[in-house]
């Protein structure tokens, strides 16, 4: 008989909201424009950004400025360590014997001299602690600004990487302080935190702001958001609420895909 904890297990993996959530740090580094400006076709603010003030363009322009100019860092820490372990994987290859026949199916074996080149390899990380305060202290200086949003996500996303949930909450928790109205803030912004929090294994707190996130959730991303809103509530040992909010996104959105999901969750919690 599988226990509560087995289930949370099972309802763990990757689905497809935690893949979008987390997804979303790396698009930023796509961006070279304010988060606001580049989600102008999803949010549908461009009319209210147009109406900005003459000096306030030129002061955004600078802003983006000096904050390409960190992430540009951020880059290069990242090549640096590429550089390096593209060595070893050459030096890796080279040792592979001449004797030893290429199969497309499969992966040769290593020799222990690779199997350590390749253990050397998967330990390399890159020094990201000079760009990491850099991004920091732009935040710091300019907390209200999109710019320094994009900042201080960019650090949000390197603790992930770490996997330091424990120091990408508190982060998350000032982002939303000095966030705006903005979809992109009370939604993805606010979805990615609950993430954070389940990933704690804060629940409760999780659903509150799941909760926040979902009056500003489309009608395409509000079936994702129901479905998360009901795993966190039957991780928090709250069954009648997970089966109420599973029963709300299936009466509502019957024909989307999560409506599947939350059938087969019915059954599963009954």
């Amino acid at each position: 008989m599988s226990t509560h904890k087995d289930e949370l297990k099972k309802l763990k993996g990757p689905d497809s909201f935690q893949l979008n959530v987390f997804k979303f740090a790396d698009q930023i580094q796509i961006y070279r424009k304010p988060i606001l400006l580049a989600l102008l076709p999803v949010v549908g603010i461009g009319l209210a950004i147009a109406g900005w003030q003459w000096y306030r363009g030129h002061q955004q322009i600078q802003l983006q400025a000096d904050l390409a100019k960190i992430e540009l860092e951020h880059r290069e820490e990242n090549d640096k360590i590429e550089k390096e372990r593209e060595k070893l994987h050459e030096k890796m290859v080279a040792l592979t014997p001449k004797t030893q026949k290429a199969d497309p199916e499969k992966e040769p074996p290593l020799t222990p001299e690779q199997e350590k080149i390749q253990k050397e390899m998967d330990a390399m990380k890159a020094d990201h602690a000079v760009s990491e305060k850099k991004f920091m202290d732009f935040y710091k200086s300019h907390s209200k600004e999109a710019e320094g949003l994009t900042a201080a996500l960019h650090v949000v996303k390197m603790h992930l990487e770490d996997h330091k949930a424990q120091e990408a909450a508190p982060l998350l928790a000032e982002i939303l302080q000095h966030a705006g109205k903005e979809t992109f803030d009370q939604l993805y912004v606010r979805m990615l935190y609950a993430a954070v929090l389940e990933e704690l294994e804060q629940w409760d707190k999780a659903v509150e702001e799941v909760d926040k996130a979902i009056p500003f959730a489309s009608e395409t991303f509000l079936p994702e958001a129901l479905l998360v809103k009901s795993r966190l509530l039957f991780a928090a040992s709250k069954k009648k609420e997970a089966l109420d909010s599973l029963d709300v996104l299936i009466a509502k959105h019957e024909t989307a895909p999560e409506a599947q999901k939350a059938r087969a969750l019915k059954a599963l919690w009954k």
